[in-house]
């Protein structure tokens, strides 16, 4: 079995190769970089993982080049500095903050060689799947998705179903996969179909439910966004 890892935000990847990071020397943030930060809170959790990355938007047309922030230049998520970690992929920052009791928020900050920008996000409620159950047999010709539903303004969700499929480099392998349902209606229930499950073989399936805002960023950067995310992840059984 191998893993097969599919993110967005490294789409030449997928087109022959992604370029290493780049310094920010002699860049403008505030005229070419543009900052994509998450806050993602699992169920249950006290704590919140914080990733965010800085992308060149004048690289050029299809090429996302990541660049690599300087040590005067720091992003901070309530009071905790993001630092380029283990795992983190190349020019990516990352660290784990606690999650704050009311007014539920987090402070985001960004120092720029001393000049410091600041902005607040609301965290979102957490959300919890509540069929089917963990561990139930769903069918792969589709099933219902329930959650408790909020009526925060601005709120959506979004799906994501791992499990394994054929490996079509390595005949008779199998590899993972990863299905997203990106940004539906926040109303506890969501149909997901053969359309969707049809790929996966039979056996365990994780789905994810990512209850999500996003904001624009007030960082000084070009452009970008920040999103505040809380979860819920269970596992099924596919049948046939």
């Amino acid at each position: 079995m191998r893993k097969c890892l599919m993110l967005a935000s490294l789409i030449p990847a997928l087109m022959g190769g992604c370029p290493p990071p780049e310094p920010t020397d002699g860049i403008d943030l505030s005229v070419r970089g543009e900052l994509f930060l998450k806050i993602s809170r699992p169920l249950g959790r006290a704590s919140a993982d914080v990733t965010a990355h800085v992308i060149d938007r004048e690289a050029g047309f299809l090429i996302f080049q990541v660049l690599e922030l300087s040590r005067t230049q720091v992003l901070g998520v309530d009071g905790t500095a993001l630092e380029h970690r283990f795992l983190d992929l190349p020019g990516w920052v990352s660290a784990t903050v606690m999650v704050l009791a009311p007014p539920n928020a987090h402070s985001i900050t960004f120092s720029n060689d001393g000049e410091i920008r600041d902005m607040l996000v609301t965290a979102v409620n957490e959300t919890s799947i509540t069929a089917p159950s963990a561990g139930e047999t769903v069918s792969s010709s589709g099933f219902t998705l329930l959650w408790s539903p909020s009526a925060e303004p601005g709120v959506l969700v979004t799906v994501s179903i791992e499990g394994d499929v054929p490996d079509p480099e390595r005949p008779g392998s199998t590899m993972r996969s990863i299905e997203t349902l990106s940004d539906r209606p926040d109303s506890g229930t969501l149909s997901i179909g053969s359309q969707e499950l049809a790929k996966y073989l039979p056996g365990t399936i994780e789905v994810k439910l990512a209850r999500h805002r996003t904001a624009n960023q007030a960082l000084g950067f070009r452009g970008g966004v920040v999103i505040v995310e809380a979860s819920d992840r269970r596992a099924f059984s596919l049948g046939t």
